[in-house]
């Protein structure tokens, strides 16, 4: 019913709201929930100053709200050789960049050490926070234009930095949705106004993409509040429809009594769907049929939820929500392999190309001025021997 469903959202979105100082752990040193992340961010000065001067300064991708949690990654100077594909991070509703104190704010952390440990530096690692990490607002989030533009600019942002000819990505939560659109493109319809256009595929330039317990048909919870909530938004949210054929709220339903295939979600997720743009080279699925955020099984309408359509699926067991992000990275870590190799962008330049034409140039312009100055030479020598041996017939 309509009332067990709002009774499920209260206990999926507990009230809470924080402000900067919560964000210090000099004031908040006994946090309830969770922990502090020990990598410490937020973006490099020398990234930062990149950023202001590339136009990115609006944007305000170091996020110092959240003190050194609220971003991560860049290189140090400019000699700090990049070695890898960068990876780019994208978190979920009410989470962040790294970890603060929370039931769902675990951040990046855990990956971003795992993948120090093994060779990579913060001039490889990114991520920056989209929300307010209030999660007395969690619901208010949906896939918005504003946010979604801000998030393709990071993206470009870290390609351009670091002249990497692609990245890789490794998403979570609500993030998996907002990666595949920002890598796809294309329209975003919001409930007010006009929407928005994000531009052209950026699959080309996305090597490994991975999806970590996304919500990619909509979330069960979100049945019967299209209109209450605007993360439950019929547009650009997650509403997995109220029926599907003859079933009406049986989102949850593991085994319909009725089978359907559910066509009439959430606009932006089924366009994303069925577009056949893929969100990088190679796409990956986690998730957990234990997920104690999007439950049962991780099932809506009889199908899993967090499958990107045309990806690798991979299915785990006893993991919660955050668990089948922070216990898998030796996991992610292996499927990135293939596309590790840093390959930077070979710009052109006609300046550049003139100077590695040059020496050849040079070449071939030195052979000709020495041809021509022994045939000037020759010439000379022959003008003269005749004018010699002339002066000798007329001296005889």
């Amino acid at each position: 019913s309509l009332h067990d469903i709002v009774v499920l959202r209260i206990f999926l979105f507990p009230v809470s709201s924080h402000n900067s100082s919560y964000f210090d752990p000099s004031t908040n040193p006994n946090p309830k929930f969770g922990s502090w992340s020990e990598i410490k961010g937020p973006i490099t000065t020398h990234f930062e100053e990149w950023l202001e001067r590339s136009g990115y300064g609006a944007d305000d991708f170091a996020q110092r709200f959240f003190h050194e949690f609220g971003s991560f990654g860049g290189k140090t100077n400019d000699y700090q050789k990049i070695k890898r594909t960068p990876i780019i991070f994208f978190h979920g509703n009410e989470d962040g960049a790294l970890a603060v104190p929370g039931n769902y704010t675990s951040g990046s952390s855990s990956q971003i050490e795992y993948f120090m440990s093994v060779g990579y530096t913060p001039a490889e690692l990114y991520v920056t926070t989209w929300g307010d990490r209030d999660s007395s607002k969690s619901m208010t989030n949906d896939h918005s234009c504003a946010m979604m533009q801000r998030l393709r600019r990071f993206l470009l942002a870290v390609l351009d930095y670091t002249q990497s000819r692609r990245a890789n990505i490794i998403s979570h939560s609500m993030g998996v949705t907002i990666a595949r659109k920002i890598v796809k493109g294309g329209r975003i319809y919001e409930d007010e106004g006009e929407g928005c256009d994000l531009g052209e595929p950026l699959t080309d330039q996305i090597g490994a993409f991975i999806g970590l317990t996304g919500a990619n048909l909509g979330m069960c919870a979100c049945q019967g509040l299209s209109t209450v909530d605007k993360t439950c938004s019929p547009n650009n949210g997650f509403w997995p429809g109220d029926e599907c054929g003859q079933n009406v709220f049986k989102c949850f339903s593991s085994h319909l009594k009725m089978p359907c295939k559910q066509e009439n979600y959430s606009r932006l997720l089924w366009e994303m769907n069925h577009d056949g743009i893929s969100e990088g080279q190679e796409v990956f699925s986690f998730w957990s049929v234990d997920d104690d955020l999007i439950l049962n099984r991780a099932i809506s309408w009889g199908e899993p939820t967090s499958f990107i359509p045309g990806s690798r699926p991979f299915v785990f067991q006893k993991m919660t929500h955050m668990e089948t992000k922070e216990n898998t990275t030796i996991q992610q870590h292996e499927l990135l392999k293939p596309y590790e190799t840093y390959l930077r962008i070979v710009r052109d330049e006609p300046i550049l190309e003139t100077q590695q034409q040059s020496p050849l140039i040079l070449g071939i312009f030195t052979v000709l001025l020495i041809v021509i100055l022994l045939l000037t030479a020759k010439l000379a020598y022959d003008k003269f021997s005749v004018g010699y041996r002339k002066l000798d017939y007329t001296e005889f």
